[in-house]
């Protein structure tokens, strides 16, 4: 294990450093629900930080984890499958490039373009 300059200890087994990022409305039990997604997959949460978005009435999560790319893509298709999340998607700290799968006017700035995204 090796320490990187956030003093995360790094795994040394090919797995790399990936931040998720959620958008949903503040539902009670919503966290709970996200982190056993990650835990029954064995992925411990690095660190998690939850806060109002721009958008009134839509929260942000964000979650950093080691992972491979096959197993950060089968957590995230999961936790967007969630009817109370608006979208969510990865990246790593490497490239501020994204995993989208809609189009590249994300994030939407009002409720009916979220509405829009969940089709």
């Amino acid at each position: 294990m090796q320490t990187n300059e956030k003093n995360i200890v790094a795994p040394t087994d090919g797995r790399r450093l990936y931040t998720v990022i959620i958008f949903s409305e503040n539902t009670v039990g919503l966290l709970n629900q996200i982190t056993i997604i990650f835990t029954r997959r064995q992925l411990n949460i690095e660190t998690l930080s939850v806060s109002p978005s721009a958008i009134p009435g839509i929260h942000k999560f964000t979650i950093t984890t080691y992972a491979d790319e096959v197993m950060i893509e089968k957590v995230v298709k999961q936790i967007d499958k969630r009817v109370d999340i608006l979208k969510s998607y990865y990246n790593t700290d490497e490239t501020s490039s994204t995993k989208r799968s809609r189009s590249t006017n994300w994030p939407p700035t009002s409720l009916s373009a979220w509405a829009a995204w969940k089709i």
